[in-house]
């Protein structure tokens, strides 16, 4: 891996490749709740990179290997709730992580998960939160080696 940045405009078309490689290895990991699609509606997948990047309260980095972008991490900032029942916290969401396949192991993913977590404390975060599905191969051991836990679990049951 040559570098981690910021993503741009530019960079849109890599992150919905990577987007639909993200979505597609989830789908294989749970498929009762996700399916892969016959076809992507790109143009749709497009607008929504364009406004993200346009968002001041979320980024998305990019890892670049030579010319090509080998994976991305996609933060946003969450506002503390405004409940008397719930401790008021300054938290960024890590919406996506995701290093092709090719790339995994090296390092990439831990590289992206600290630059994002350096981006959610300079901007007042006193945690990162993240969700993701759980299965064989899935991401759970990697966010556990890198300090994460569980804080809630949701349970499902076919009726």
């Amino acid at each position: 891996m040559d570098l981690i940045r910021e993503a741009h405009p530019s960079d849109i078309d890599a992150l919905i490749r990577l987007n639909i490689e993200l979505h597609e290895f989830s789908a294989t990991g749970v498929p009762s709740r996700l399916r892969i699609a016959s076809a992507y509606d790109t143009e749709t997948m497009r607008a929504r990179w364009a406004a993200l990047l346009s968002d001041r309260g979320a980024t998305t980095f990019v890892a670049i290997d030579g010319d090509e972008i080998v994976g991305y991490a996609e933060i946003h900032m969450v506002e503390p709730e405004n409940d008397p029942g719930v401790v008021p916290t300054r938290r960024a969401h890590l919406q996506s992580l995701l290093v092709t396949s090719a790339h995994r192991a090296d390092g990439i993913g831990s590289s992206l998960l600290a630059e994002a977590e350096r981006w959610a404390r300079d901007r007042g975060a006193q945690e990162m939160e993240l969700d993701h599905w759980v299965f064989d191969g899935g991401p759970e051991a990697f966010y556990e080696r890198a300090g994460y836990e569980v804080l809630s679990r949701m349970l499902v049951k076919r009726v």
